[in-house]
């Protein structure tokens, strides 16, 4: 239930929506960034080696787990939470949390989904050294927008979200710029089609 603004608070989100600029391809980057994050790369289509060389990379040591060792915490609260959602786990997002997450969390062409977005929500607060969220191409829409917005307006270190590729329309759009209201550290959000 939301309470009807004050003037003040309209004043406000209207003195920070003007910090915002978007380009023309969707991408919006917060005014006084000194440099914008550059936009991810294509993934390499041949073999699974450049995968584990990002998970490698994005651990927090540098070096990436073997397959088969026991899932950490954030692996496990992501299949619990995919049971209270009554969805099935996505494999690979399971097989990254189960590897360690560092900075980087790259889901591009995975195809999770409004509903499947919903455990990963749950446990992104539990990554707190997480820069960038990559979920470009994975059949969202304007609900999973929403509830991405809602889940990491308070997130400590997040810079990046690319959600480019999704089908989010105006509703989803304006959620979006509300998540960058009201988390300022973010500065990069592509949103492109």
């Amino acid at each position: 239930q939301r309470s009807t603004p004050t003037m003040a608070e309209v004043e406000e989100r209207q003195s920070a929506s003007a910090d915002i600029a978007a380009t023309e391809n969707g991408t919006v980057v917060s005014e006084g960034a000194s440099d914008p994050v550059p936009p991810p790369q294509p993934k390499e289509s041949s073999g699974s080696a450049p995968r584990a060389a990002a998970a490698a990379a994005s651990t927090p040591s540098g070096s990436s787990v073997a397959k088969g060792f026991p899932p950490t915490a954030i692996a496990r609260s992501y299949e619990e939470a995919c049971a209270k959602f009554g969805v099935t786990k996505n494999s690979a997002l399971f097989d990254q949390l189960s590897e360690g997450v560092g900075d980087v969390l790259d889901l591009g062409k995975n195809y999770i989904g409004n509903r499947g977005v919903l455990p990963l929500l749950e446990v992104i607060p539990q990554m707190e050294t997480l820069r960038r969220v990559v979920l470009h191409d994975n059949g969202l829409r304007n609900d999973a927008a929403i509830a991405i917005s809602q889940a990491l307006a308070d997130h400590p270190s997040l810079t990046e979200v690319d959600l480019s590729q999704n089908q989010i329309s105006l509703n989803g759009g304006q959620a979006l710029l509300e998540l960058l209201n009201r988390n300022p550290r973010i500065r990069v959000l592509d949103y492109s089609n």
